[in-house]
Order: structure tokens, then sequence, then C-alpha cells
């Protein structure tokens, strides 16, 4: 059983692809081709085609003028979410690669650190220039040290999911190999700066 989202390999039985949460149950509309059936499903919530035994006949559907009755009666068919791909917060996705790889490659692992770094580094400036008391170098050394923390927990998560995005990205591979290559050396030009003044 393979997974028609991300293409990994899945034991029989699955019902939710482990490696990118896709849901593999159901079988597919003979009509429109939409996967997210249940199998007590007599017509699509799509397109309105019959999923019975005749795979070929259409059933009532909603560009047509036909509202399919639900248990409600109230005729309005209730849209149908991937319900384990939607319940991902941020850091699950972020973690998981599931957003794109220039998303995770330039965004996250670009622009959004350098942002960070000019705002942290022009408050420790200010409050180093602005203080004259003793305490003044304690401050910038703690701040100092929590914004190290933070990096290595952001580089670490960073790296894993755009590592991640990249074995997903489904565009040339030169892309997946070029971010693989530079989340290396990323990694390695941050262990360097923290071990230089060692």
């Amino acid at each position: 059983m393979i997974c028609r989202e991300c293409k990994s390999e899945l034991p029989e039985g699955t019902k939710f692809c482990y490696h990118c949460g896709t849901p593999v149950s159901g079988s597919a509309c003979p009509n429109c081709g939409f996967t997210m059936l249940a199998p007590d499903m007599k017509f699509c919530p799509k397109c309105g085609a019959s999923l019975g035994e005749q795979t070929g006949a259409r059933g009532p559907s909603r560009a047509e003028g036909a509202a399919m009755p639900l248990k409600g009666g109230s005729g309005e068919t209730p849209p149908v979410e991937n319900t384990v791909a939607g319940s991902k917060g941020f850091f699950s996705k972020f973690w998981n690669g599931d957003y794109s790889l220039p998303k995770m490659y330039w965004v996250y692992g670009v622009c959004l650190p350098i942002a960070v770094s000019i705002c942290v580094y022009a408050i420790l400036a200010v409050i180093a220039q602005g203080g004259h008391h003793d305490n003044t170098a304690l401050v910038v050394g703690i701040g100092g040290i929590l914004l190290m923390v933070l990096s290595v927990i952001y580089l670490v998560m960073w790296s894993v999911g755009t590592w991640r995005a990249a074995t997903k990205y489904t565009g040339r591979p030169i892309w997946a190999i070029l971010a693989k290559i530079m989340i290396v050396l990323s990694c390695l030009n941050f262990l360097r700066g923290m071990l230089q003044p060692f």
C-alpha cells in the first residue's frame, strides 16, 4: 500500500499515513476521484456520484440543483475536511516539514532569523549604551546566553523540519539536495561560531 500524497510505503490495513497524516482508507469516487470516502457512504460528497455497485452512474449533484438530504433534513452537504492534517499546530507542521521547502528554507531559515537577530541585537545595544549601572553587564550577559539557547533550539527544529520538507519535495531534485547541503553547512557554521571563543 502506497500513500497517494508522499508515496511512502505503508503496511496493509493502515488508515492514515504515518509520515504525512493523509488518510488512506476508503475508496475513490469513480466520477471525480475524490478519496476521502467512508465505507458506508452511498454518494460522493464532492460531486454527488453514486458509490453503489453501478460505479459509472451519477447520483444527484449540487450542480444539477438537487440537494442530498442528510439526517437533519436540511439538504446541505457538510464540508469534508482532512481532520488529521487540519488538527496539526504550527510547531507540529514545522517539525514535520509540512510547509513547502521554499517557505521552510527562505522564510523560516533566512528571513526570520535575520529579522529576529537585528531586533535582539538592537535591544541589547540600547541596554548596554543606556545603562551605567552595575547590573547592565549582567543583563546583557543573561540576554546573550538566553539568545544562544533559543538559537540552538530553533536551529535544531529548523534543520529537522527543512530536511523533512526537502525529503517530501516533489520539484526538481537539485533543490532538495542543495537545501540539505545548506542545512549541514548552517549547522557546522553555527557550531564553529559557538566554539570560536574557546
